[in-house]
C-alpha cells in the first residue's frame, strides 16, 4: 500500500497479498523488500512465496496490548553513508 500521511491517494502496490490487513496501522516500514507494521498490539511481516506469485502475512502477538507505537530500522545497510 503506498499513500500519503494524511492517507490520501492511496495505491496497492501489493496486488498479490493473500490477506491485506492494513486497517489499523500504527506504523509501518520497509526493509530488503519487505514489510513490517504494527496494529499497537501485534507486529506484522510479510513473506513471498515464488511458488504461488503470493504475499503472506504474518503476525507475533505483543505482550501489552498496545503497547507498539513505532517500528524502526536498525541495520547498517539501512543507514545513510556519513558525508554522502
Amino acid at each position: 500500500m503506498s499513500a500519503y500521511l494524511d492517507g490520501s491517494d492511496l495505491l496497492d502496490i501489493r496486488q498479490n497479498t493473500q490477506t491485506a490487513d492494513f486497517l489499523t496501522v500504527k506504523s509501518l516500514t520497509f526493509y530488503d523488500e519487505v514489510f513490517y507494521w504494527t496494529t499497537g498490539s501485534e507486529v506484522f511481516s510479510e513473506e513471498y512465496v515464488a511458488e504461488e506469485n503470493q504475499f503472506y502475512q504474518h503476525s507475533v502477538p505483543v505482550c501489552d496490548a498496545n503497547s507498539v507505537v513505532g517500528l524502526n530500522i536498525w541495520h547498517p545497510s539501512a543507514q545513510p553513508v556519513p558525508g554522502g
